[in-house]
């Protein structure tokens, strides 16, 4: 029976009326797979009737999904079935109201100098996440040349230059 691509949870932010495009792929053989969409909220549970996604191919559908309201914020999922029987763990899509971060807070910046190397430690605190996953980014210039030293992009970030 398929299964999905994706082991982990996506999360996808969206504002009210934002039309979003979800894909779903599974990895199955044989591959004539029919498609089933759900949505599950703390309310309501309900199937997406066959107009509101289509098969892109053999292994992939794609839901368009339009939350209207705060109660069309939850949890979709997509269930394949092909010959050999249904996937039996769905794909998972958290369906989140995207909002800008909110900023950094409570930065501290500690230098330290010995003959050979200076150490620069900046520690900040992260603020809301605006519904999705986030990352940072830290620049670090020369303080002569404002030649930059330091370019770094992620979740966490560390580095010695």
């Amino acid at each position: 029976s398929p299964v999905c691509r994706e082991s982990d949870i996506t999360v996808i932010g969206a504002s009210l009326d934002e039309i979003l495009k979800v894909q779903c792929h599974v990895a199955a053989d044989p591959t004539e797979i029919t498609f089933l969409w759900q949505f599950n909220n703390s309310g309501e549970s309900f199937d997406a009737q066959p107009p509101r996604f289509a098969t892109a191919n053999g292994n992939g559908s794609q839901l368009t999904y339009t939350p209207k309201s705060q109660k069309d914020y939850g949890t979709l999922t997509c269930w394949g079935t092909n010959a050999i029987g249904r996937q039996a763990e769905p794909c998972v899509f958290q369906v989140v109201p995207a909002s800008k971060p909110s900023p950094l807070t409570n930065c501290t910046f500690k230098s330290a100098n010995n003959q050979t190397i200076e150490i620069v430690d900046v520690e900040c605190k992260a603020g809301y996440d605006g519904g999705l996953p986030q990352k940072f980014v830290l620049e670090a210039f020369d303080a002569h040349t404002m030649r930059l030293r330091i370019n770094l992009t992620g979740m966490d970030l560390w580095a010695q230059c």
